[in-house]
């Protein structure tokens, strides 16, 4: 949208200083924030939307209201990622599709001390970004704090951070990554009790009922984990499965990286990142921020961020595909952070003006006493006791206000890394294609499919079958062209809408 005058629902979105601002002109006399919200996301103005504009809306003597407008951000660094799943993902992809079991991947997260963990493949830069998306760059910063992403037991080393002990590594959404030691045990079980130290665990044999395991790190199983709770900071790996036979209510997966495993049967399994089952899906909830991979899902609940890949979908299964049925609490949680942080510095910021106020009348103070005592003929005018206790005074207050513009600087660091911490976690979630549902066998009579704005029951089977969430009306498109998700990008959602309406159709 450049310079250009687009009319929808009543309202003209005009758009000046090439893209830069953007103002919404009413052809109603009242336009509502949803509608406005509705005409915004259709042109594809999804950045630096002005809460401020929505009350103007309703005011009868304004025609024209700046709705959305460009902005500058400090973007944080990208990293090359020196250990994890990253370059095996298409081979694993393939052994879920074929049914093939995975190998254990405890050795592709284990770094010995001095190994460099992230390496810098783009530095701190500073981009403007347009009301449609489109990003700007207008220098790189001399920012080098990359100190705001090492975790714990890791170190900055030049451009790089670097693992200060030999353990398991992994990497959270905020961009930090961590470093721990690790307990191999035999098994556990419930007569273990609580299990929650600093450490990652790999377990050579099983996991037993009513067990509880907490971990700062990474676990990995070289059995099965069997009705137990189970939660991790890093990733989970059960090599031989997850089941909970024993129908424990309190029976939980928990990873704020990757779950790994043969198979899922009667769980609860939540994990920030990509679920990867080698076999099936039975009769579980799976809760996924990124993706689910699994040969099939059988009579099972879904909530998946970004897509699915399986083989078949049977036995009357839901699913529920989109970021609305996610909960992105470490957004939230970062967003909360900032909102403190800015109030601590404009908290410290009152109180540098008020010691530097109080430096300057102590100063002047200090200043008119010295002259009234060099004017009365004073000798030894440095041994006065007045002077002496006012320059002590003044001594003080300088002190004072060192430290507390030491203090700004920290509060300064905490708020920029938690607002690197918020952008990673949002690239983290943020979707370049379509949410989707790829089932290249097929998808049972019995299935539903659900956005928050179109829900489908499968009435008759389908076979080799795309569904995807057409980005302009939220409704689900089935199609049997695998290739159109590759089409619809990030960018290209708003170009390709009226391509997907006339090319799929509707289950």
């Amino acid at each position: 949208m450049n310079n250009e005058k687009q009319i929808d629902a009543g309202v003209k979105l005009i758009s000046l200083m090439d893209g830069k601002l953007i103002l919404a002109e009413k052809l109603k006399e009242t336009i509502t924030s949803g509608e406005l919200l509705a005409v915004l996301k259709r042109a594809g103005i999804t950045e630096g939307i002005l809460p401020g504009c929505f009350p103007l809306l309703a005011r009868t003597d304004m025609a024209q209201v700046p709705v959305a407008r460009a902005f500058y951000r400090d973007e944080p660094p990208v990293f090359n990622v020196a250990f994890g799943l990253q370059d095996l993902e298409r081979q694993i992809l393939e052994d879920i599709l074929a049914g093939r079991p995975f190998d254990a991947f405890e050795e592709k997260f284990s770094v010995k001390r001095n190994t460099v963990l992230l390496s810098v493949q783009k530095p701190f830069i500073k981009v403007l970004k347009y009301p449609d998306g489109h990003i700007e760059k207008k220098g790189n910063l001399s920012l080098k704090n990359y100190d705001i992403f090492c975790g714990k037991n890791t170190s900055v080393y030049q451009n790089s951070i670097v693992a200060l002990i030999d353990g398991s590594a992994h990497r959270t959404k905020d961009g930090r990554v961590h470093v721990y030691p690790v307990l191999t045990v035999k098994g556990m079980g419930e007569i273990h009790g609580k299990v929650d130290e600093e450490i990652a665990i790999k377990v050579t044999g099983d996991i037993h009922s009513n067990s509880y395991l907490e971990s700062p790190s990474n676990v990995f199983v070289l059995g099965a984990i069997h009705s137990s709770f189970v939660k991790a900071e890093g990733n989970i790996q059960a090599l031989e499965g997850i089941d909970n036979t024993k129908e424990i209510e309190s029976s939980r997966i928990l990873s704020k990286g990757k779950v790994i495993t043969v198979y899922i049967r009667n769980y609860r399994v939540h994990a920030k990142d990509k679920v990867l089952v080698s076999e099936g899906i039975h009769n579980s909830l799976v809760i996924a921020h990124d993706e689910v991979w699994a040969n099939f899902i059988e009579s099972s609940e879904i909530r998946c961020h970004k897509g699915i890949v399986t083989n078949h979908i049977r036995g009357k299964s839901r699913i529920f595909l989109g970021p609305s049925y996610i909960k992105e609490d470490d957004v939230d949680s970062f967003r909360h952070q900032i909102q403190l942080s800015e109030k601590k510095l404009k908290s410290q910021e009152f109180e540098i003006k008020e010691i530097k106020d109080r430096l300057e009348k102590e100063k002047q103070t200090l200043m008119g006493y010295f002259l009234r005592l060099k004017d009365a003929g004073k000798t030894r005018v440095m041994l006065d006791s007045s002077i002496i206790r006012l320059f002590n005074s003044l001594k003080l207050s300088f002190e004072q206000y060192e430290e507390s513009v030491k203090k700004y600087e920290r509060l300064f660091a905490e708020y920029l890394a938690y607002k690197s911490y918020l952008i990673n976690c949002q690239r983290a979630i943020k979707n370049t294609a379509p949410p989707f549902v790829k089932v290249m066998g097929r998808i049972e009579p019995g299935v539903i499919i659900a956005t928050p704005a179109h829900v489908v029951k499968v009435s008759k089977p389908l076979d080799h079958v795309l569904i995807f969430i057409d980005p302009i009306t939220g409704r689900l498109r089935f199609t049997n062209d695998f290739k159109m998700l590759s089409n619809l990008s990030e960018k290209s959602f708003n170009k390709m809408s009226n391509y997907v309406q006339q090319t799929v159709e509707n289950a």
